[in-house]
């Protein structure tokens, strides 16, 4: 029911085009958000799409490198949970890639505490999904060995 809400939430910002922007970008992140939560990885990736396509038509001002991070990184989610491993492990990279611009940009304010801080949270944050790249290869190369073993024990081969 939520995510219907969302859907006509979602009919009403797009018709107030460019004024509607954000909260559309909101509106398609949340239902993605939803169907991920309730297993439906295929419309949560159809939601995260519309999400990244609204993000570039903001403007700049409005852009923060965070938003497709993230929602790069929930596609890897969903597409590790499908099994398409090769897409998974791309949406973990470029969520990587945005995480490094990120950084890049705190390391040119001020060195403050909080700034240092904060660079500190995104290089972990950064560490963790080059991690969740490694794992998603290492299932991979499992899956991929299981099914030459059941090929090699129903038919034979080598």
């Amino acid at each position: 029911m939520a995510w219907e809400v969302l859907q006509n939430a979602a009919l009403l910002f797009q018709r107030q085009e460019e004024a509607g922007l954000k909260k559309l970008l909101d509106v398609y992140s949340e239902m993605a958000n939803i169907s991920m939560e309730n297993g439906n990885f295929v419309n949560a990736l159809e939601d995260f799409n519309r999400a990244l396509t609204t993000f570039s038509m903001l403007d700049d001002d409005d852009q923060n490198e965070r938003i497709p991070a993230e929602i790069h990184y929930k596609m890897g989610l969903c597409e590790s949970m499908i099994k398409n491993y090769d897409d998974g492990m791309k949406s973990f990279q470029k969520a990587s890639d945005f995480i490094a611009k990120v950084i890049e940009n705190e390391k040119t304010a001020e060195q403050t505490e909080e700034v240092l801080a904060k660079i500190k949270d995104l290089e972990e944050t950064q560490q963790e999904i080059k991690n969740k790249i490694l794992e998603i290869s290492d299932v991979k190369a499992e899956e991929i060995e299981l099914v030459k073993k059941k090929k090699t024990k129903m038919y034979g081969l080598s």
